[in-house]
């Protein structure tokens, strides 16, 4: 048949062996996303915590939460400290988790044998980024890896995806990662960190859940143990204002008036399994992912009722000042890491800063971030804030960008080359 692949030829080389899988592996403090770099799609995302539920003994590996009845007083592990990789055991089960729903969809690709594109903070501990070669050398018997700082291959997603970008052409920008543990402001200069401007700070995702968590407990209801339904209200309720003397005006309004107050209907394991937004209206704006049992609460919904601190809480983003925090604001902090680089190419750092993180979610954050930004910037430069349209997954896209290159190759270590890590990590970051 015409359409059957011809034989080889007489004397012809024989067929090569398939492509090597490359899996990349981004380790977030709020989500490990875990995928092959040929399929895009293949990326799943794995909450980085193993839960309990209390008066239970059976645990919820990250997105098996899903299937918990009651998300109350979940105790919660991670195998973060201070945003850096300590609990391996804990981390293990996470990518067993992450590789094994890799593997439900592309059951033919084997972890053995394939090499990974890890992602980690920028300027982490050594023994930290050999430890987790090891792991991986010794538990999936990978071929070889490939650590990559994370502001690396966010700013190469980009700008790959936007060829005509200021930060494609000059191949610089700032990459400002509000992310779960920590803040990371990071200068990229020709595709590489410019570590010793890196400006770490240690306000972020966990740190404004907290802190709400101490202002629900104290004004409502006592909810320091639920920290996880109070993420879930953060991301579903704050937003960051533009004018925040304003909106206190508003928010001292009676409750017909006040455009700003907010109802929370808090799960009680019985008639309303997860909790969801009551609107002003009565409806209800409930997650696409939670169950229908969600939305039938009645006459026995418990609420939780969120006023100003719906803004006051990402305020301190702006205004670390408010609570007492000794650090700079963000827009501070940018200048700061824009300062330690050359200056000739300040126009084009501030000319391409990319903000992403889960925390910058938050509605209104890229307008108030700019807000607070230009005015700091001399007039002559131009200042360019783009919002990373996936901002959890921009480092992971990063990575399959990197793979398609073939950039992870020449920086990859096999157990034998393994004391050559650090060597192979300098070639993502910048020298003066």
């Amino acid at each position: 048949s015409r359409w059957m692949a011809p034989g080889p030829a007489a004397g012809a080389a024989s067929p090569q062996p398939p492509k090597q899988a490359v899996f990349v592996i981004d380790f977030g403090g709020g989500s490990i996303k875990v995928g092959l770099a040929a399929h895009p799609t293949s990326c799943k995302e794995v909450p980085s915590f193993i839960f309990k539920a209390k008066g239970e003994r059976k645990v919820f590996v990250g997105d098996q939460i899903d299937a918990c009845k009651d998300i109350t007083t979940l105790s919660l592990k991670s195998p973060f400290e201070k945003g850096y990789i300590l609990g391996w055991d804990t981390l293990t089960e996470l990518l067993e988790r992450g590789f094994s729903e890799v593997k439900r969809e592309h059951k033919a690709i084997s972890i053995k044998g394939s090499c990974c594109i890890c992602t980690q903070p920028p300027v982490t501990f050594s023994t930290i980024n050999q430890t987790l070669c090891r792991l991986l050398f010794e538990t999936y018997e990978v071929a070889s890896v490939c650590i990559v700082p994370v502001p690396c291959l966010t700013h190469l997603s980009y700008a790959s995806k936007h060829l005509q970008s200021p930060a494609a052409l000059s191949n610089c920008g700032v990459v400002v990662d509000v992310g779960f543990s920590f803040t990371h402001i990071s200068p990229i200069i020709d595709g590489k960190v410019v570590g010793p401007a890196v400006v770490r700070c240690t306000i972020a995702g966990k740190f404004l859940t907290n802190y709400l968590k101490e202002l629900v407990s104290y004004r409502a209801w006592n909810m320091m143990d639920d920290y996880y339904l109070i993420n879930d209200v953060k991301e579903k309720l704050c937003y960051c204002t533009m004018d925040v003397y304003e909106d206190l005006k508003l928010a001292r309004l009676p409750n017909k008036q006040n455009p700003v107050r907010r109802e929370y209907v808090l799960p009680d394991g019985v008639h309303t399994l997860r909790g969801f937004v009551k609107m002003p209206s009565g409806g209800a704006e409930a997650s696409k992912k939670e169950p229908e049992a969600t939305k039938r609460a009645g006459q026995h919904e418990q609420t939780l009722s969120m006023n100003n601190e719906r803004f006051t809480v990402p305020e301190i983003l702006f205004r670390p000042s408010d609570i007492g925090a000794p650090q700079a604001t963000l827009a501070e902090a940018v200048m700061q890491s824009v300062s330690r680089c050359p200056a000739e190419v300040h126009p084009l750092l501030l000319g391409s800063v990319l903000v992403t993180g889960g925390t910058t979610r938050l509605p209104g954050f890229r307008e108030r971030f700019l807000q607070e930004l230009r005015p700091l910037v001399p007039e002559q430069y131009e200042v360019n804030v783009v919002h990373l349209e996936k901002p959890t997954l921009s480092a992971w896209q990063g990575g399959c960008a990197l793979a398609i290159r073939g950039g992870h190759t020449d920086a990859s270590v096999t157990p034998k080359t393994l004391a050559h890590l650090p060597e192979r990590l300098k070639s993502f970051y910048a020298s003066f």
